[in-house]
């Protein structure tokens, strides 16, 4: 029963910081994506290496997602620059076979192998 109590105090402690580490989070993304854009546009090294300390340490967040969304919006971007060179065709196919791949890939971690 002891260890029942120091484990529900550490949950309470972990869970009166989540909030803070939310923020953290999120301005992490904003911050990363900020510097990346700067780095793609100046090429300051700093930057660069701003971004990828930011995405490492994301990593000890436990949300892949944060990371990937630096990078798409930057790419995002990116495309919007190149908005007259970029075929809307090509861009909704790879779009689309990026997504099945994706869904076929969840499909497979869960078990299920099969196409069908």
């Amino acid at each position: 029963m002891g260890s029942d109590s120091t484990s529900g105090t550490t949950r309470l402690q972990i869970l009166h910081f989540a909030p803070v580490a939310l923020v953290v989070s999120n301005y992490s993304i904003v911050i990363a994506s900020h510097c990346l854009a700067r780095y793609i546009d100046q090429k300051e090294r700093v930057l660069l290496t701003c971004t990828l300390l930011l995405s490492f340490g994301l990593i000890f967040f436990g949300a892949r997602s944060n990371i990937a969304g630096i990078y798409i919006s930057i790419l995002l971007c990116y495309l919007i620059k190149l908005r007259t060179r970029v075929s809307l065709l090509k861009l909704a196919s790879v779009i689309s076979a990026l997504l099945l791949v994706a869904l076929y890939l969840g499909s497979v971690r869960a078990g299920q192998y099969s196409l069908k």
